[in-house]
């Protein structure tokens, strides 16, 4: 569990060199999470992943291609 994660986490950092990718999976990813939860009533799950949709989001306008801020690594 551990390798994977740390894994998961250098490829994630990876794909922030590249403008706007890891902000489009991220934002992709918590729609679906929204979705879910949304549809089984998990309220907490749904409001936790619609205000870290609406941060990545503003987050996304300037990330976009060409990019005016780049995340870091500090996330």
């Amino acid at each position: 569990t551990i390798g994977w994660f740390v894994l998961f986490m250098n490829v994630y950092n990876f794909m922030d060199g590249i403008d706007g990718l890891a902000a489009g999976g991220a934002l992709i990813a918590l729609f679906m999470l929204g979705g879910i939860g949304l549809l089984l009533g998990a309220h907490v799950v749904y409001l936790s992943a619609l205000c870290l949709f609406a941060a990545v989001a503003g987050f996304f306008v300037f990330n976009f291609p060409p990019a005016k801020i780049f995340m870091g690594d500090t996330g």
